[in-house]
Protein backbone atom coordinates (compact mmCIF):
# COMPACT_ATOMS: atom_id res chain seq x y z
CA UNK A 1 0.00 0.00 0.00
CA UNK A 2 1.36 3.41 -1.02
CA UNK A 3 2.24 6.16 1.80
CA UNK A 4 0.01 9.16 1.73
CA UNK A 5 4.02 10.82 1.55
CA UNK A 6 4.61 10.31 -2.11
CA UNK A 7 1.49 12.88 -2.91
CA UNK A 8 2.94 15.48 -0.53
CA UNK A 9 5.72 17.05 -2.99
CA UNK A 10 4.55 16.84 -6.25
CA UNK A 11 6.92 19.36 -7.26
CA UNK A 12 9.72 17.31 -5.99
CA UNK A 13 8.21 14.41 -7.84
CA UNK A 14 8.12 15.74 -10.99
CA UNK A 15 12.09 17.01 -10.32
CA UNK A 16 13.02 13.62 -9.53
CA UNK A 17 11.34 11.85 -12.51
CA UNK A 18 12.32 14.66 -14.73
CA UNK A 19 16.44 13.55 -13.65
CA UNK A 20 15.71 9.59 -14.01
CA UNK A 21 14.14 9.91 -17.49
CA UNK A 22 16.94 12.60 -19.00
CA UNK A 23 19.69 12.20 -17.00
CA UNK A 24 19.31 8.37 -15.59
CA UNK A 25 21.71 7.94 -17.97
CA UNK A 26 22.14 10.11 -20.17
CA UNK A 27 20.88 9.70 -23.76
CA UNK A 28 21.69 12.31 -26.67
CA UNK A 29 19.35 10.53 -28.45
CA UNK A 30 16.48 9.85 -26.20
CA UNK A 31 17.05 13.89 -25.73
CA UNK A 32 16.39 14.22 -29.71
CA UNK A 33 13.40 11.90 -30.04
CA UNK A 34 11.84 12.57 -26.82
CA UNK A 35 12.21 16.81 -27.67
CA UNK A 36 10.06 16.19 -30.85
CA UNK A 37 7.40 14.66 -29.28
CA UNK A 38 7.53 17.60 -26.17
CA UNK A 39 7.91 20.43 -29.47
CA UNK A 40 4.51 18.87 -31.03
CA UNK A 41 2.99 19.17 -27.46
CA UNK A 42 4.04 22.99 -26.95
CA UNK A 43 3.49 23.80 -30.50
CA UNK A 44 1.74 26.99 -30.91
CA UNK A 45 2.15 27.78 -27.33
CA UNK A 46 4.18 30.69 -27.48
CA UNK A 47 3.60 33.88 -25.48
CA UNK A 48 3.00 37.25 -26.90
CA UNK A 49 2.29 40.95 -25.64
CA UNK A 50 1.27 43.85 -27.16
CA UNK A 51 1.04 47.45 -25.28
CA UNK A 52 -1.11 50.77 -26.16
CA UNK A 53 0.78 54.21 -25.91
CA UNK A 54 -1.53 57.40 -26.50
CA UNK A 55 -1.95 60.90 -24.83
CA UNK A 56 -4.84 62.03 -23.05
CA UNK A 57 -6.07 65.48 -23.63
CA UNK A 58 -5.70 67.83 -20.85
CA UNK A 59 -8.34 69.63 -19.86
CA UNK A 60 -6.09 72.72 -18.51
CA UNK A 61 -4.62 73.62 -21.81
CA UNK A 62 -4.22 76.87 -23.27
CA UNK A 63 -6.21 76.53 -26.49
CA UNK A 64 -9.20 75.99 -24.47
CA UNK A 65 -12.30 74.07 -25.75
CA UNK A 66 -12.45 76.11 -29.12
CA UNK A 67 -8.67 74.93 -29.59
CA UNK A 68 -9.71 70.98 -29.19
CA UNK A 69 -12.33 71.15 -31.28
CA UNK A 70 -10.03 72.57 -33.92
CA UNK A 71 -7.42 69.61 -33.13
CA UNK A 72 -10.70 66.91 -33.24
CA UNK A 73 -11.61 68.21 -36.82
CA UNK A 74 -8.43 68.68 -38.13
CA UNK A 75 -7.68 64.86 -36.96
CA UNK A 76 -10.74 63.40 -38.54
CA UNK A 77 -9.87 65.45 -41.70
CA UNK A 78 -6.48 63.86 -41.38
CA UNK A 79 -8.00 60.35 -41.14
CA UNK A 80 -10.53 60.79 -43.71
CA UNK A 81 -8.11 62.02 -46.17
CA UNK A 82 -6.04 58.78 -45.21
CA UNK A 83 -9.22 56.62 -46.16
CA UNK A 84 -9.97 58.18 -48.92
CA UNK A 85 -6.20 57.55 -50.25
CA UNK A 86 -6.07 53.94 -48.86
CA UNK A 87 -9.39 53.52 -50.70
CA UNK A 88 -7.98 54.67 -53.75
CA UNK A 89 -4.91 52.63 -53.84
CA UNK A 90 -6.60 49.55 -53.43
CA UNK A 91 -9.27 49.99 -56.29
CA UNK A 92 -5.76 50.45 -58.62
CA UNK A 93 -5.08 47.36 -56.96
CA UNK A 94 -7.46 44.97 -56.54
CA UNK A 95 -4.81 42.46 -56.25
CA UNK A 96 -4.10 43.51 -52.75
CA UNK A 97 -7.54 41.95 -51.38
CA UNK A 98 -6.64 38.37 -52.65
CA UNK A 99 -3.81 39.19 -50.98
CA UNK A 100 -4.64 39.80 -47.59
CA UNK A 101 -7.54 37.31 -47.91
CA UNK A 102 -5.01 34.47 -49.15
CA UNK A 103 -2.48 35.39 -46.08
CA UNK A 104 -5.66 35.54 -44.07
CA UNK A 105 -6.75 31.97 -44.95
CA UNK A 106 -2.79 30.85 -44.88
CA UNK A 107 -2.48 32.00 -41.02
CA UNK A 108 -6.02 30.66 -40.00
CA UNK A 109 -5.21 27.38 -41.87
CA UNK A 110 -1.67 27.37 -40.18
CA UNK A 111 -3.35 27.86 -36.80
CA UNK A 112 -5.38 24.44 -37.35
CA UNK A 113 -2.59 22.19 -38.41
CA UNK A 114 -0.77 23.34 -35.70
CA UNK A 115 -3.81 23.07 -32.93
CA UNK A 116 -4.05 19.72 -34.49
CA UNK A 117 -0.26 18.41 -34.12
CA UNK A 118 -0.41 20.18 -30.66
CA UNK A 119 -3.32 18.06 -29.52
CA UNK A 120 -1.67 14.98 -30.93
CA UNK A 121 1.85 15.32 -29.34
CA UNK A 122 0.29 16.21 -26.20
CA UNK A 123 -0.54 12.27 -26.02
CA UNK A 124 2.51 11.27 -27.42
CA UNK A 125 4.82 13.57 -24.85
CA UNK A 126 2.67 12.37 -22.31
CA UNK A 127 3.01 8.30 -23.26
CA UNK A 128 6.96 8.90 -23.07
CA UNK A 129 6.98 11.02 -19.90
CA UNK A 130 4.88 7.95 -18.03
CA UNK A 131 6.77 5.09 -19.22
CA UNK A 132 10.24 6.69 -19.45
CA UNK A 133 10.78 6.25 -23.37
CA UNK A 134 11.12 8.25 -26.08
CA UNK A 135 8.57 6.91 -29.16
CA UNK A 136 6.65 8.33 -31.51
CA UNK A 137 5.05 5.99 -33.68
CA UNK A 138 3.73 4.35 -30.88
CA UNK A 139 1.76 7.00 -29.29
CA UNK A 140 0.73 8.57 -31.96
CA UNK A 141 -1.17 5.97 -33.75
CA UNK A 142 -2.57 4.81 -30.58
CA UNK A 143 -3.97 7.87 -28.80
CA UNK A 144 -5.54 9.14 -32.47
CA UNK A 145 -8.87 9.01 -31.12
CA UNK A 146 -8.11 11.16 -28.21
CA UNK A 147 -6.16 13.74 -30.08
CA UNK A 148 -8.66 14.48 -32.34
CA UNK A 149 -11.27 14.69 -29.97
CA UNK A 150 -8.79 17.14 -28.04
CA UNK A 151 -8.48 19.32 -31.00
CA UNK A 152 -12.46 19.55 -31.61
CA UNK A 153 -12.94 20.82 -28.16
CA UNK A 154 -9.77 23.14 -28.35
CA UNK A 155 -10.65 24.80 -31.65
CA UNK A 156 -14.23 25.05 -30.39
CA UNK A 157 -12.87 26.57 -27.00
CA UNK A 158 -10.17 28.99 -29.11
CA UNK A 159 -13.54 30.33 -31.21
CA UNK A 160 -15.71 30.92 -28.12
CA UNK A 161 -12.96 32.95 -26.01
CA UNK A 162 -11.60 34.88 -29.36
CA UNK A 163 -15.31 36.04 -30.16
CA UNK A 164 -15.93 36.92 -26.62
CA UNK A 165 -13.15 38.72 -26.63
CA UNK A 166 -12.80 40.75 -29.80
CA UNK A 167 -16.89 41.54 -29.10
CA UNK A 168 -15.29 43.32 -25.78
CA UNK A 169 -12.70 45.13 -27.56
CA UNK A 170 -15.23 45.71 -30.61
CA UNK A 171 -18.03 47.19 -28.32
CA UNK A 172 -15.79 48.80 -26.32
CA UNK A 173 -13.97 50.24 -28.96
CA UNK A 174 -17.33 51.77 -30.55
CA UNK A 175 -18.52 52.96 -27.34
CA UNK A 176 -15.39 54.95 -26.73
CA UNK A 177 -15.47 56.15 -30.40
CA UNK A 178 -19.32 57.29 -29.86
CA UNK A 179 -18.83 59.36 -26.98
CA UNK A 180 -15.84 60.72 -28.19
CA UNK A 181 -17.62 61.93 -31.44
CA UNK A 182 -19.97 63.72 -29.41
CA UNK A 183 -17.96 65.36 -26.58
CA UNK A 184 -14.53 65.98 -28.72
CA UNK A 185 -12.53 65.59 -25.73
CA UNK A 186 -11.71 62.41 -22.98
CA UNK A 187 -14.00 62.36 -20.64
CA UNK A 188 -13.85 61.22 -17.18
CA UNK A 189 -16.36 58.53 -17.69
CA UNK A 190 -14.83 57.31 -20.60
CA UNK A 191 -11.71 56.61 -18.51
CA UNK A 192 -14.06 55.06 -15.96
CA UNK A 193 -15.44 52.59 -18.52
CA UNK A 194 -11.38 51.60 -19.93
CA UNK A 195 -10.39 50.96 -17.06
CA UNK A 196 -13.48 48.69 -15.95
CA UNK A 197 -13.31 47.28 -19.26
CA UNK A 198 -9.74 46.93 -18.85
CA UNK A 199 -10.21 44.88 -15.56
CA UNK A 200 -12.96 42.82 -16.97
CA UNK A 201 -10.54 41.79 -19.82
CA UNK A 202 -7.52 40.89 -17.53
CA UNK A 203 -10.07 38.41 -15.32
CA UNK A 204 -11.32 36.99 -18.58
CA UNK A 205 -7.66 36.64 -19.66
CA UNK A 206 -6.98 34.91 -16.34
CA UNK A 207 -10.16 32.79 -16.12
CA UNK A 208 -9.05 31.63 -20.05
CA UNK A 209 -5.38 30.60 -18.38
CA UNK A 210 -7.16 28.57 -15.56
CA UNK A 211 -9.48 26.21 -17.73
CA UNK A 212 -6.64 25.95 -20.04
CA UNK A 213 -4.12 25.02 -17.26
CA UNK A 214 -6.86 22.20 -16.15
CA UNK A 215 -7.04 21.06 -19.76
CA UNK A 216 -3.76 20.70 -19.95
CA UNK A 217 -2.88 19.12 -16.43
CA UNK A 218 -5.71 17.53 -15.58
CA UNK A 219 -8.13 16.83 -18.76
CA UNK A 220 -5.58 15.40 -21.14
CA UNK A 221 -4.39 12.77 -18.28
CA UNK A 222 -7.40 12.00 -17.79
CA UNK A 223 -8.27 11.22 -21.67
CA UNK A 224 -4.75 9.57 -21.45
CA UNK A 225 -5.79 7.39 -18.66
CA UNK A 226 -9.23 5.75 -18.87
CA UNK A 227 -9.07 6.29 -22.90
CA UNK A 228 -12.03 9.04 -22.76
CA UNK A 229 -13.12 11.74 -25.01
CA UNK A 230 -12.26 15.51 -24.23
CA UNK A 231 -15.43 16.24 -23.00
CA UNK A 232 -16.27 13.01 -20.77
CA UNK A 233 -12.86 13.95 -19.69
CA UNK A 234 -13.89 17.59 -18.87
CA UNK A 235 -16.91 16.03 -16.67
CA UNK A 236 -15.01 14.45 -14.52
CA UNK A 237 -11.94 17.50 -13.84
CA UNK A 238 -15.72 19.69 -13.51
CA UNK A 239 -16.55 17.56 -10.46
CA UNK A 240 -12.85 17.48 -9.17
CA UNK A 241 -13.07 21.47 -9.74
CA UNK A 242 -16.48 21.28 -7.20
CA UNK A 243 -15.01 19.14 -4.50
CA UNK A 244 -11.34 20.37 -4.12
CA UNK A 245 -11.62 23.71 -5.63
CA UNK A 246 -9.15 25.02 -3.17
CA UNK A 247 -6.87 22.84 -4.61
CA UNK A 248 -7.19 23.10 -8.09
CA UNK A 249 -6.43 27.21 -7.46
CA UNK A 250 -3.36 26.83 -5.47
CA UNK A 251 -1.96 24.21 -8.23
CA UNK A 252 -2.84 27.06 -10.94
CA UNK A 253 -1.13 29.70 -8.53
CA UNK A 254 2.04 26.76 -8.07
CA UNK A 255 1.90 26.68 -11.88
CA UNK A 256 1.91 30.71 -12.52
CA UNK A 257 5.10 30.86 -9.92
CA UNK A 258 7.05 28.20 -11.62
CA UNK A 259 6.40 29.31 -15.26
CA UNK A 260 8.21 32.57 -13.77
CA UNK A 261 10.98 30.84 -12.45
CA UNK A 262 11.78 28.71 -15.70
CA UNK A 263 11.42 32.17 -17.64
CA UNK A 264 14.08 33.83 -15.26
CA UNK A 265 16.58 30.58 -15.68
CA UNK A 266 15.89 30.56 -19.60
CA UNK A 267 16.89 34.21 -19.22
CA UNK A 268 19.68 33.54 -17.00
CA UNK A 269 21.02 31.20 -19.66
CA UNK A 270 20.35 33.54 -22.33
CA UNK A 271 22.54 36.09 -20.93
CA UNK A 272 24.92 33.32 -19.75
CA UNK A 273 25.79 32.28 -22.85
CA UNK A 274 25.56 35.69 -24.25
CA UNK A 275 22.74 35.56 -26.32
CA UNK A 276 23.87 32.53 -27.90
CA UNK A 277 21.15 30.39 -26.25
CA UNK A 278 18.16 32.57 -26.25
CA UNK A 279 18.99 32.57 -30.56
CA UNK A 280 19.16 28.63 -30.20
CA UNK A 281 15.88 28.43 -27.71
CA UNK A 282 13.92 30.23 -30.64
CA UNK A 283 14.72 27.80 -33.19
CA UNK A 284 11.92 25.57 -34.28
CA UNK A 285 12.42 21.85 -32.80
CA UNK A 286 16.10 22.52 -31.12
CA UNK A 287 14.34 24.86 -28.57
CA UNK A 288 12.18 22.26 -27.63
CA UNK A 289 15.62 19.75 -27.18
CA UNK A 290 17.13 22.60 -24.84
CA UNK A 291 14.61 23.03 -22.83
CA UNK A 292 13.85 19.64 -22.48
CA UNK A 293 14.28 19.25 -18.45
CA UNK A 294 11.74 22.25 -18.09
CA UNK A 295 9.09 20.62 -20.41
CA UNK A 296 9.09 17.23 -19.03
CA UNK A 297 9.34 18.69 -15.56
CA UNK A 298 5.73 20.44 -16.35
CA UNK A 299 4.31 17.62 -18.12
CA UNK A 300 4.75 15.45 -14.65
CA UNK A 301 3.95 17.87 -12.80
CA UNK A 302 -0.12 18.12 -13.37
CA UNK A 303 0.03 14.37 -12.70
CA UNK A 304 2.26 14.16 -9.85
CA UNK A 305 -0.29 16.53 -8.24
CA UNK A 306 -3.18 14.65 -9.09
CA UNK A 307 -2.34 11.24 -7.71
CA UNK A 308 -3.58 12.88 -4.10
CA UNK A 309 -7.48 12.55 -5.54
CA UNK A 310 -6.82 8.68 -5.80
CA UNK A 311 -6.33 6.32 -8.34
CA UNK A 312 -9.19 7.52 -10.89
CA UNK A 313 -6.14 10.40 -11.39
CA UNK A 314 -3.67 8.76 -10.92
CA UNK A 315 -1.45 7.87 -14.11
CA UNK A 316 1.07 5.72 -12.43
CA UNK A 317 -1.37 3.27 -10.39
CA UNK A 318 -0.39 0.21 -12.57
CA UNK A 319 3.14 1.49 -12.68
CA UNK A 320 5.62 0.90 -10.11
CA UNK A 321 5.61 3.90 -7.38
CA UNK A 322 7.04 7.75 -8.04
CA UNK A 323 10.71 7.87 -8.59
CA UNK A 324 12.68 8.36 -4.71
CA UNK A 325 16.07 9.84 -4.99
CA UNK A 326 18.98 7.63 -3.92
Amino acid sequence: MRQPAQFSDPCNSAFQRMKTILFRPFDAGKWFVLGFSAWLATLGEGGGGSSYQGNVPSSGTESGEDGASAEYQGAIAEFEEASRTAMQWIQENPWVIGVAIGAILFILALMILFCWLNSRGKFMFLDNVVHNRAEVKLPWSKYRAEGNSLFRWAICFHIVTGVVLLALLAGTGFSLFSQFSESETFTSSMLITAIIVAVVFVLILLMIGYIWTLVTNFVVPQMYKHRISASAASINVLSLQRERAGALFVFFLLRFLLGLASLLIILAFGLATCCVGLIAIVIPYLGAVITLPITVFFCALGPEFSRQFGSKFDLWSNYPPPIESP
